[in-house]
């Protein structure tokens, strides 16, 4: 039987792993197909001095690449991820202690940029291709900051650190619709590289690819990674929603942006209600196994 194509619109297949590091309060992995984003949590425990806050504990993020050493998009990101996480976990609660995120790139298909690029403007070819890894300075994809992002909050889920509310993220890029039909006959995962022809064949027509590769990132005319904010109210069945970072690059319209945002948004959603699904199978099974025990003590 034929393998059925991903839509446009359709995420990778999502895995999620908790408790995977013994000597962490928390740990998990969050996967995007193979884009998998490592995170681990430990604290609130003893501050230096230097680092002590009397009203609340002291945050820590550190953020480490799949090859190479961290350089200024790894610095970039994790000050990102400060200020994300920094109004999100319940810091007051623990003053004068100290909690730690430790995030580490676990697995990330390479862009696979042997042609030339278009500039999103002018359909022309990009002289210089982008910097590619190992080097400290080449970009962070949109879905694996994304992975990251998602990874963290299953961590602070698993070290019981307090959140006021569930932060999920997504990604989606704005991709001319005859790159779009290409993929679709085989070079999506970035196998094999279209030519130039191929990938000037369709006019003006773009359409929103979610959680892109970054092979995909690299021929889109934007691209876009958002995060949200998600709370249950009381005696309601839909989540509370509300953007807390976004970061969009290249050329776009309004209406591209919006719906980006909306897609983004409910692919969100549903990867929160995975999250709770994955969380109350594992509780459920803690219990149970805590049952089996002591009906054999």
């Amino acid at each position: 039987m034929a393998k059925k194509e991903r839509g446009s619109l359709d995420l990778r297949p999502i895995k999620i792993e908790q408790g995977l590091l013994g000597h962490q309060d928390g740990s998990a992995l969050f996967s995007f197909g193979p884009v998998s984003a490592l995170a681990a949590v430990s604290g609130p425990s003893e501050v230096r001095i230097r680092d002590e806050r009397t009203d609340r504990s002291a945050l820590q993020i550190h953020f480490t690449p799949l090859q190479g050493i961290a350089g200024t998009s790894a610095t970039t990101f994790e000050s990102t991820l400060q200020g994300i996480w920094q109004n999100t976990l319940q810091l007051h609660l623990y003053p004068r202690s100290l909690v730690q995120i430790h995030l580490q790139t676990y697995a990330s298909p390479p862009q696979l940029v042997s042609h030339p690029l278009l500039h999103p403007d002018q359909r022309t070819p990009i002289d210089q291709p982008p910097i590619q890894p190992p080097h400290p300075d080449a970009p962070i994809s949109v879905s694996l900051r994304a992975a990251h992002i998602n990874a963290t909050t299953l961590a602070c889920l698993d070290g019981s650190i307090p959140m006021r509310s569930m932060v999920a993220a997504c990604s989606a890029v704005v991709i001319r619709k005859g790159i779009r039909s290409n993929l679709m006959r085989g070079w999506r995962a970035g196998e094999t590289n279209p030519t130039e022809q191929e990938t000037q064949s369709d006019s003006d027509h773009f359409e929103i690819l979610l959680d892109p590769t970054p092979y995909e990132e690299s021929l889109a005319k934007s691209s876009h990674v958002f995060a949200f904010a998600f709370e249950k109210l009381a005696n309601q069945s839909d989540f509370h929603s509300g953007l807390i970072y976004n970061d969009s690059q290249g050329t776009q319209s309004g209406a591209d942006y919006l719906n980006c945002l909306s897609l983004c948004r409910e692919a969100s959603q549903n990867i929160v209600k995975l999250m709770r699904d994955t969380m109350a199978r594992r509780l459920l099974g803690a219990q149970e196994e805590k049952g089996d025990t002591s009906m054999d003590a």
